[in-house]
């Protein structure tokens, strides 16, 4: 049996966002989707980005992407907001030394829908962990 758990935050919380991510000037709408206990092992975790279109009087679904797609390392992207169009957070990046629980690089990162695709347009290193 695999034990896994899904959470979509209700509009108004954490997890929804509504701004214009592609510079259309209609407002889009940003999802996040956390995942836990999946991949048969149950230690297993990652966060999907649905992005919503609206296009006249209808939205979009462009492909979904999960975390450590949406970053321009081996590592993950944890958003904190959105702000001029843009999404701003951390990426958290792992060396060829880093243990897989671990990864030892933090960058500021700031990612652009442009095209329908997440692009970094900012990676700022911020912290390095000793190993």
């Amino acid at each position: 049996m695999t034990l896994m758990s899904i959470s979509i935050p209700l509009k108004g919380k954490r997890g929804i966002y509504f701004n214009d991510l592609n510079s259309d000037k209609q407002e889009d709408v940003l999802v996040i989707v956390n995942t836990e206990g999946g991949g048969g092992g149950g230690n297993v975790w990652w966060i999907d980005y649905f992005v919503f279109l609206e296009e006249k009087t209808n939205y979009q679904l462009i492909k979904p992407i999960t975390n450590w797609q949406i970053n321009d390392c081996q590592g993950y992207f944890s958003l904190e907001k959105i702000e001029d169009n843009t999404l701003i957070g951390n990426s958290y990046c792992y060396t060829s030394e880093d243990g897989r629980c671990c990864p030892s690089l933090e960058y500021r990162t700031k990612i652009k829908l442009i095209n329908k695709q997440f692009k970094v347009t900012s990676t700022v290193l911020t912290k390095k962990r000793k190993q």
